[in-house]
């Protein structure tokens, strides 16, 4: 067992693929089996137990869904290799949780752990402990010292001599038929219990097969016999291993025979280039054919003619088109094709060229010409001629029109074979002899070229000509086209593939047929062909359009963190007539290919659609987009809308976030009527910075006035600091020391907020500091005058309720507050600490006593905290009088009366 370094992560709540943690292992080639032990932690015993769930995949990352969301049809998540397990935190785990794989596929394998369905408490850091969570992991594999290698070609024996014998051989690239013939199975060691002289052969690609005695390739070979493995469109490029279990030492003969498809398989033919003048056309419901003058762009197209070679061609469209002109194109383009025609060819090949020549591009323009390579196939004339020959043909024998062809003519049989499955020919195509029986054909794949685009994941790829990229593929009748891609690891896993082929429009009207075409997406290997037809291996990689509607011309496959391997798709041309498959009566259809990675999952300016936001993570070695669901919608593409908030819900949150800030208005109020402005002027600022922090901080319903961070710090900063004047005015510290005071609160809090604005320092720091000013005051005043300072029962009752109140505020923001419950909960601490802070304002403060004669206003004498609702008049007060009880008789005249009866006290009317 050789262990890979043990990781470890962090564990979050999932809601976004941002709070995955992620684990890459790099597994070595030939390994009989990789375990993995996952342990997942808690750092407090008192924390409650959470599940975690773990996905190992091959390749790419794991795609996670909330909830198990559902995915759209078009979307592709299944993988080569997947495996989840399930396992539980805990303080001091003693048990690991462990996972084997057998035979694994070498090379990047990624874990990605999370916590499911947490309803996270939202808290300030640091009130009370916060649990953490994680994930340590380890792999251990046992990796197959030898393997020995087979030569591809000859016969070779082989002897076991253990229970289990492993042997590899290579597979090049272009290979198309592969072919291990086991044979003369002979036993060299007997014993008392042996019955077979192989208990059974596996064969597998890319990795080590796993040994399964009860469910075996092949089982119970006796002596004298053999098997034969067959595998059309192997794994290329690749090594195939070859596992035999026998009881005993035994002796095998292994021939291995490949098929590499390369130039030669296609009669020698070299790729031949054409540039071709064509034009658009439609078939009437009379079967006719007839052309149709347009004003569209030049549209590179790019073919494969039945007897296998390349056909490039501009697609090219006109507005005005006469019959003489297309007449000499017509002679020109014949003229043209005699010159390259092969007069030594056999008459049989004559016969089969006739047979297959049916209908081919109508070509037009005066001075289009037809360039070709030297090539030396007997199958050029079938593939170059194009329908122009048959309608000229025509008129001889029906005395018909040049613009008219006689489909009866063309497809003779065409009511015999109605309703019968349409089998292409396979004459033209070249198959050794040793293959004939095999059912083995060559096909030319068109590589794909990569587009390199500066942004990430936004690569295209195109079908690259001889000068030039091209969109569009002229698919022909008979054979598929096949078509490869190449993704590379960590460059391309992280966003999403798309395959999006359109059929062109014009063929909707074109024919009384309903026109098909056929694409199947497999990876690692071509799609299988039986009989002539495409066969796709899995439902969900299959792509149809047709020409029945335009909601049937365009067909979509979205493959979310793709494995990195070579991608084939094959297209075919395939028609129905009542249901039912028939021949085409049209030689090609035109279809768009569109192939790119692209950021999260859907192209153009919203990848999420419209309920959710695309975010890019880079952590590490790790790169990925994701998306962000928003209103409650979920899924990998925000699509799955069972849970989604409705319309009202969405706005009463906005309006609770918003609206709820208006009950610092009362606060303002009280504050500029006690002559308290600059208590004021920071409750309307708080007002207007939670307001326009929480219209940009909603999901759904979103307005910045300027950027997030900047917003966030307003609301954060004000709040605090409205806090820290209001607590540094109920010391009743002098007007002059006030003002330095307040700067000292900038001064502390600012450098708080921007440090963390979530933290529990960055609010109690602040505050205690503002607590510690009043407090000091007073008990300054209690050392100097020896006296404390005196309250009335009123002021005691509004202070009591203000610091309630307040309390009670930060209770619901530290501890009830959940994400789910966030727009309640925060709105209602919203209200809360504005009502504070109506009962914790401080009184309005009144001057010190005038010297004797001076003239005051009285009402500074109230210490009252409605001083300043009463309105009086100025009296001049002797202070030399002998009595020191005065009671006030009057609101109005403020006449003062010596309880006593002085006789000095001055009369009213003096």
């Amino acid at each position: 067992m050789v262990p890979e370094v043990s990781q470890e992560g962090l564990l979050q709540p999932y809601s976004t693929y941002a709070d995955v943690t992620l684990f890459h292992f790099h597994v070595p080639a030939e390994v009989i089996r990789v375990t993995w032990e996952f342990a997942a932690f808690m750092d407090d015993p008192d924390c409650p137990v959470r599940e975690v769930h773990v996905l190992v995949q091959h390749g790419s990352y794991p795609v996670i869904t909330r909830n198990n969301a559902t995915l759209r049809d078009y979307m592709y998540i299944h993988r080569t290799a997947l495996h989840k397990v399930v396992t539980l935190t805990a303080y001091q785990p003693h048990d690991a949780t462990v996972l084997p794989v057998y035979a694994p596929l070498p090379g990047s394998w990624f874990a990605a752990a999370y916590i499911p369905n947490w309803n996270e408490q939202m808290q300030q850091e640091g009130i009370i402990h916060k649990c953490r969570y994680s994930l340590g992991s380890i792999a251990m594999w046992t990796q197959k010292g030898y393997v020995k290698t087979l030569e591809v070609g000859g016969k070779q024996t082989i002897t076991t001599h253990e229970t289990l014998s492993y042997y590899r051989f290579y597979v090049p690239s272009h290979t198309w038929f592969l072919r291990v013939n086991v044979s003369s199975c002979q036993m060299l060691e007997q014993s008392v219990n042996r019955v077979w002289c192989v208990r059974s052969l596996t064969l597998s690609a890319r990795s080590l097969p796993a040994y399964n005695p009860d469910n075996p390739d092949v089982a119970n070979i006796t002596e004298g016999t053999g098997h034969v493995f067959r595998e059309t469109r192997p794994y290329a490029d690749s090594y195939y291993y070859l596992l035999v279990a026998s009881e005993g030492e035994t002796r095998l003969d292994i021939t291995i025979h490949t098929k590499e498809c390369t130039t030669s398989s296609y009669k020698n033919l070299t790729p031949r280039i054409q540039e071709v003048d064509s034009t658009e056309y439609t078939i009437s419901s009379q079967q006719e054919v007839r052309f149709v003058g347009t004003a569209a762009p030049i549209n590179i197209t790019l073919s494969v003619l039945e007897d296998g070679s390349i056909e490039e061609a501009s697609r090219l469209t006109h507005d005005d088109i006469n019959k003489s002109e297309v007449k000499d194109t017509y002679n020109s383009s014949q003229k043209e094709t005699n010159k390259i025609k092969d007069t030594n060819r056999s008459t049989q090949e004559k016969e089969n060229i006739s047979t297959l020549k049916k209908v081919a591009r109508l070509v037009h323009e005066k001075t289009s010409k037809l360039v070709e390579a030297d090539i030396h196939s007997s199958v050029v004339e079938k593939s170059n001629k194009s329908v122009t020959d048959t309608a000229k043909a025509a008129p001889n024998k029906r005395n018909k029109s040049t613009n008219e062809v006689d489909w009866e003519e063309l497809w003779p049989s065409s009511n015999e074979t109605h309703g019968k499955p349409f089998v292409t020919s396979e004459e033209p195509w070249t198959i050794e002899p040793d293959f004939s029986s095999e059912g083995h054909h060559c096909y030319p794949i068109l590589p794909l070229a990569r587009i390199k685009h500066a942004s990430d994941f936004t690569d295209t790829f195109l079908i690259q000509g001889r000068d030039w990229y091209i969109t569009w593929l002229s698919v022909k009748r008979g054979p598929p086209l096949f078509t490869h891609l190449t993704l590379l690891p960590f460059t391309d896993i992280g966003g999403t593939l798309s395959i999006t082929i359109l059929l062109d429009e014009l063929l909707m009207n074109a024919t009384r047929q309903m026109i098909s075409v056929l694409g199947c997406v497999r990876k690692g290997r071509a799609p299988d062909v039986v009989n002539g037809s495409l066969v796709c291996e899995e439902d969900q990689l299959t792509l149809n359009v047709s020409s029945h509607s335009r909601n049937t011309v365009e067909d979509i496959i979205l493959i979310p963190f793709p494995e990195p391997d070579i991608w084939y798709l094959a297209l075919q041309l395939v028609c129905y007539q009542n249901g039912l498959v028939s021949g085409c009566m049209v030689s090609q259809a035109m279809v768009s290919l569109d192939v790119r990675t692209q950021p999260c999952v859907f192209a153009g300016d919203s990848p999420c659609g419209q309920h959710g936001l695309c975010q890019e993570t880079n952590r590490g070695m790790f790169f990925f987009t994701s998306c962000v669901c928003r209103e409650g919608w979920q899924g990998w593409g925000c699509e799955d809308g069972d849970e989604a908030q409705g319309w009202s819900n969405v706005v009463t949150g906005v309006c609770l976030l918003t609206l709820s800030n208006l009950f610092f208005l009362p606060p303002a109020v009280v504050a500029f009527r006690r002559r308290l402005f600059t208590q004021a002027l920071l409750f309307i600022a708080t007002m207007v910075a939670s307001v326009l922090y929480h219209a940009c901080d909603n999901e759904v319903v979103s307005y910045c006035i300027t950027k997030y961070e900047v917003l966030q710090f307003t609301d954060f900063f004000f709040s605090l600091l409205c806090f820290w004047v209001t607590v540094v005015g109920m010391g009743g510290i002098g007007e002059e020391y006030r003002p330095a005071l307040h700067t000292l609160g900038v001064v502390v809090i600012a450098p708080a907020v921007q440090y963390s604005r979530t933290a529990l320092a960055s609010f109690t720091l602040p505050m205690a500091i503002a607590a510690t000013i009043p407090v000091g005051h007073v008990l300054y005043q209690r050392w100097c005058k020896g006296s404390w300072p005196s309250l009335e029962p009123r002021q005691l009752l509004c202070r009591g309720a203000g610091i309630t109140l307040a309390l009670s505020g930060l209770i619901m923001f530290a501890l009830l507050q959940t994400k789910d419950n966030y727009k309640y909960v925060h709105s209602c601490w919203h209200m809360v600490i504005a009502l504070s802070l109506v009962f914790l304002l401080p009184s309005r403060q009144h001057p010190q006593l005038p010297a004797s004669g001076q003239t005051i206003k009285p009402a500074a004498y109230l210490a009252s905290d409605d001083a300043e609702l009463i309105d009086v008049g100025e009296v001049t007060v002797d202070y030399t009088a002998s009595s020191p009880v005065f009671h006030v008789t009057s609101d109005v005249d403020f006449l003062l009366t010596d309880s006593d009866g002085d006789p000095h006290m001055p009369d009213k009317d003096d």
